[in-house]
């Protein structure tokens, strides 16, 4: 029956779920790459139209492995992104194993012209000093947590 429905109904349908999932906090498990991929082995439909809907793509975390964002953002072709750092979870700007030297941030700061939402969590303030001088002219919303103020200097916001 799922089959039957228009591709647009499907698109709304996976938007939906995906959504939920987005908004969950890290430590319940709400991933959205995991939720993206399990979406994908439902059915051939659903894999062949997250597969070739750049708007699916579009949500890119720093649980994502650097190959992982490199894919995502080629995926969401021309669509603006949403970076999203682990809020929630309590950790720092590098992911658990450090991935070999990556740092979310600055794969975030050198793709902000892109960038419509952002949420990031560091320690000190200078760690997000970098992202918040970086050029954002489509930025509708942020949330920028540091738990610690460690800059003497005035910090210029998204490059204006």
């Amino acid at each position: 029956i799922i089959n039957d429905l228009p591709p647009e109904i499907i698109v709304q349908i996976l938007h939906a779920v995906l959504e939920e999932i987005f908004n969950f906090p890290y430590f319940l498990g709400g991933y959205y790459l995991s939720a993206l991929k399990d979406l994908t082995v439902v059915c051939t439909l659903w894999k062949f139209t997250i597969q070739n809907s750049p708007t699916f793509w579009t949500i890119i975390e720093s649980s994502n492995t650097p190959d992982e964002m490199g894919y995502m953002l080629r995926k969401a072709a021309n669509c603006l992104v949403t970076f999203k750092h682990l809020l929630d979870s309590g950790q720092d700007v590098f992911p658990e194993g450090g991935f070999d030297g990556f740092d979310f941030l600055d794969f975030a700061s050198s793709n902000m012209p892109r960038c419509s939402s952002l949420s990031v969590a560091v320690k000190w303030c200078s760690q997000a000093a970098r992202i918040l001088g970086s050029p954002a002219p489509n930025l509708r919303e942020a949330t920028i947590v540091a738990s610690l103020y460690d800059i003497d200097e005035d910090l210029h916001l998204f490059d204006g």
